[in-house]
């Protein structure tokens, strides 16, 4: 004979604590959800921006809908350079590299379009700034017409405690020119609920980075801290490819070993 449990003691405790396997903390916001957590801190005047959502301005609430909030673009676009005019022959991901060096800054007036062609990159921040809560992480990815039309969109994670304007990269690998208008929405960000607040958010760790007073100085890329790491594994390298080869070929397991 079957047993079954009796899970009204259960359901009453989970009522009483407010928690439930149905709903856990780690969970994807809904747009209900998300307007909740945007209206607190109006409402609340919460002054840890640690525990606060942010997305500012909101032009329009159609913006929030399903699971999402869909971002629009500023009017400050960075059009990488083309041959002799960037200041870098090889941009080393281990160095700093700053926006302005590889890229012409161009401030597009509301109202106004600007010319994507083929092959062409252009960096941009997003209009809306974001704070993202130190339990919560962000995703953000491009809309679907993005692709449609043969643009490549940079997407990614949204840390714990970052706050600013995300910065946005596109490729145009079509073979048309393609327009882009300031305010138009161009990327959606889904918010997900973690189960506690990160010890390492984006906002201590980039407390260490080198700033700038200069506002249109923008380091895409510092020097992460296993660079030195890196440049000590000179010391152990093979002095001759030739040698290299030979030491790993020593070091393969035979056929009867496997």
């Amino acid at each position: 004979m079957m047993r079954t449990r009796d899970n009204s003691s259960d359901r009453s405790s989970q009522a009483a604590t407010g928690s439930s396997d149905l709903f856990p903390s780690h969970c994807m916001l809904t747009d209900s959800e998300i307007l909740k957590k945007l209206k607190e801190r109006i409402v609340d005047g919460d002054p840890e921006i640690k525990r606060t959502l942010i997305v500012h301005p909101i032009l329009d609430e159609e913006q929030i809908y399903g699971a999402k909030i869909d971002l629009r673009l500023g009017n400050e676009i960075h059009r990488t350079k083309h041959g002799r005019s960037v200041t870098k022959a090889i941009l080393d991901l281990d160095e700093e590299i700053r926006l302005n060096e590889v890229a012409d800054r161009i401030i597009v007036p509301f109202g106004r379009q600007f010319t994507l062609h083929p092959g062409e990159m252009m960096v941009a921040r997003l209009f809306e700034y974001v704070n993202v809560p130190e339990d919560m992480v962000g995703r953000l990815d491009p809309r679907a017409r993005m692709s449609k039309v043969g643009l490549s969109v940079s997407a990614g994670y949204v840390d714990p405690g970052f706050s600013g304007h995300i910065l946005i990269s596109f490729i145009n690998n079509s073979f048309v020119p393609i327009a882009f208008r300031p305010l138009m929405r161009v990327a959606s960000l889904t918010l997900f609920r973690l189960s506690e607040a990160v010890k390492l958010s984006y906002r201590r760790t980039r407390a260490k980075l080198k700033t700038y007073p200069d506002p249109e100085i923008i380091v895409l890329n510092s020097p992460e801290y296993d660079t030195e790491i890196l440049s000590k594994m000179e010391e152990i390298q093979c002095k001759k490819p030739k040698d290299c080869d030979e030491k790993l070929l020593d070091e393969l397991p035979t056929k009867r070993e496997r």
